[in-house]
């Protein structure tokens, strides 16, 4: 008898499957893993900004990377971890969507003012963001 192949999205899921248990075990949930996202995404646009104060900011460049790729992790983590068999009030989905957009926001305004850009690009990235 043979075994059928994993299907490809649960094999690439699998690794979030597992730093969400991890994160579970220590007692985290999806709204702290929410927020210590947020604190990720405002650190990766402040790191963003301060490029333009520096002149070898290759490191800030790095480092903003790095905690944008950080946020996109926790967001992976947090839906993991998101119950789906409990109804969603209108009040919980406003909380649980209102960390993403205020990080979402700060990084892109940090685009904006980070070395070579427009400030304004930058600001009208982050509201059509919040309004989307």
């Amino acid at each position: 008898m043979s075994s059928l192949p994993k299907s490809r999205s649960r094999r690439r899921s699998q690794p979030f499957r597992r730093l969400a248990l991890l994160l579970a075990s220590a007692g985290a949930d999806a709204a702290a893993v929410s927020r210590a996202g947020m604190a990720l995404g405002i650190l990766g646009g402040g790191a963003f900004m301060a490029t333009g104060e520096f002149e070898d900011a290759k490191w800030l460049w790095s480092a903003a990377v790095l905690l944008c790729l950080g946020r996109l992790l926790t967001i992976q983590v947090a839906a993991v971890l998101q119950p789906r068999s409990l109804p969603e009030t209108r009040e919980e989905a406003f909380y649980n969507e209102l960390p993403e957009r205020v990080s979402d926001a700060i990084t892109l305004i940090g685009f904006g003012f980070a070395a070579g850009s427009n400030a304004w690009l930058g600001l009208a990235a982050a509201l059509s963001a919040i309004f989307s």
